[in-house]
């Protein structure tokens, strides 16, 4: 691990400079960060890269985008695993009652179970899903265009990589809503102890229902992924039934909610800027580039956690064994020691080195997929619908955005245009 020593230290334990303990007043979960995280986060980094607070039982808060890179890219000091019994509680914090899948996996089964996946996730696997994705784009579309009004998260940001994702997996249509329904409400409902208990029982509900598919196609194998993960072997045994069905819980939730919220803060976002519209109505092949802004500037993880496996020096900071550490990405998008005018929004940024799919060996697998997605819903809202309007007195941002950062709702006016898919 890199030895990040900052201006301003001062003590010597063991030959090294350490500093006095950095301390902030931050929490996640506040409301107040979920009003304004990225001013929170600006001066939390501006205090110190590597801060402590004592919210939920204490944790460090990791700013700097270096600080960051340094930390995810140090599997063996930084753990993602997640022990419900043990110290070690995997990415969220507060932590999930079930292990996350590869989320909350360290090397070496991570990159076995990964390696597994990834041709799922690949270029030319997303690519091949291009017409489907445009297809259920435009069946969404279709069922409110007619109106010339319409909640686009319900109608669209939602169902089109919810329904996806539960093709991708190998469940019914029928579930999408079901899942889309658990995952936005586990990401929004603020962490007090009442929300947190129905947080839980949901999750664990759907972690069951996996744990039984898991079981079904041991027995009764499909071509599908969800078989893929039930029959996966490491070292010649097969995967836990409980690991197979976080596994799956983890594509599920990545799958559905993220790229929901990214979709929706981009649909705000033009609404705000109709310069950037204009922008990109001039010329979508610019969507492309654009995408990587939008991904920098509204990164729907702010941040993951991970559990300190060794008392070490980093930052200038004494990290203990078994410290929690919360390292955000929005954060360290914004670090003016890395981009040029952070706070700008350029939909031409090149280069873009966003954190905003996480660096290292836990980059996020379906980041190739969730930039399709992306690409064919905002470009078809902006050949279709390209005067809508968003009801800003009545679209709602996600009251906590600890883990996912999204909108509950963002409705939209527009002058009505014809359905694509033929009449009724």
């Amino acid at each position: 691990m890199n030895s990040l020593i900052s201006p301003g230290v001062f003590g010597r334990q063991e030959g090294r400079l350490v500093s006095a303990r950095c301390e902030v007043q931050f929490d996640h979960h506040s409301a107040e960060f979920a009003q304004a995280p990225h001013e929170v986060l600006a001066r939390v980094r501006e205090k110190c890269p590597v801060a402590w607070t004592q919210a939920h039982g204490g944790y460090w808060v990791i700013t700097g985008y270096d600080e960051i890179g340094d930390a995810l890219r140090d599997n063996e000091t930084f753990s993602s695993h997640h022990d419900p019994e043990g110290p070690k509680q995997g990415v969220l914090l507060p932590p999930l009652p079930t292990q996350a899948g590869i989320l909350e996996m360290d090397p070496p089964e991570h990159h076995s179970v990964r390696k597994h996946l990834a041709p799922y996730f690949s270029p030319s696997a997303v690519d091949a899903m291009r017409e489907e994705l445009l297809q259920l784009t435009t069946e969404c579309i279709d069922d409110f265009i007619e109106t010339g009004e319409a909640e686009l998260i319900e109608q669209l940001a939602s169902p089109v990589p919810a329904k996806l994702t539960v093709r991708l997996l190998g469940l019914p249509d029928s579930e999408w809503s079901v899942l889309a329904d658990v995952f936005h409400k586990g990401a929004y409902l603020p962490s007090t102890e009442e929300n947190m208990a129905e947080i839980h029982g949901m999750l664990l509900r759907v972690h069951g229902q996996l744990h039984e598919l898991v079981m079904d196609r041991r027995a009764n194998p499909r071509d599908d992924v969800i078989t893929s993960v039930a029959n996966l072997r490491l070292d010649g045994e097969l995967l836990p039934v409980e690991k197979a069905a976080g596994v799956l819980l983890n594509l599920a939730a990545g799958g559905i909610d993220t790229t929901t919220s990214l979709i929706a803060h981009t649909f705000v976002h033009l609404d705000r800027f109709p310069e950037h519209r204009e922008f990109l109505l001039e010329d979508p092949s610019r969507l492309r580039v654009a995408c990587e802004e939008f991904l920098r500037v509204y990164p729907p993880v702010l941040g993951f956690a991970r559990t300190v496996t060794a008392g070490c020096e980093f930052a200038g900071q004494e990290l203990a064994k078994d410290d929690r550490v919360w390292v955000s990405f929005g954060a360290g998008n914004r670090d003016e020691k890395v981009f040029e005018d952070p706070d700008d929004i350029r939909l031409d940024r090149l280069p873009n080195r966003h954190a905003s799919f996480g660096l290292g060996r836990h980059r996020c697998l379906g980041s190739n997929l969730a930039r399709v997605i992306w690409h064919v819903v905002v470009g078809e809202v902006l050949r279709r619908l390209p005067d809508y309007r968003v009801d800003r007195g009545v679209a709602q941002r996600y009251p906590d955005c600890g883990d996912i950062n999204g909108w509950v709702s963002v409705p939209v006016t527009f002058t009505p245009g014809p359905r694509a898919g033929g009449s009724r």
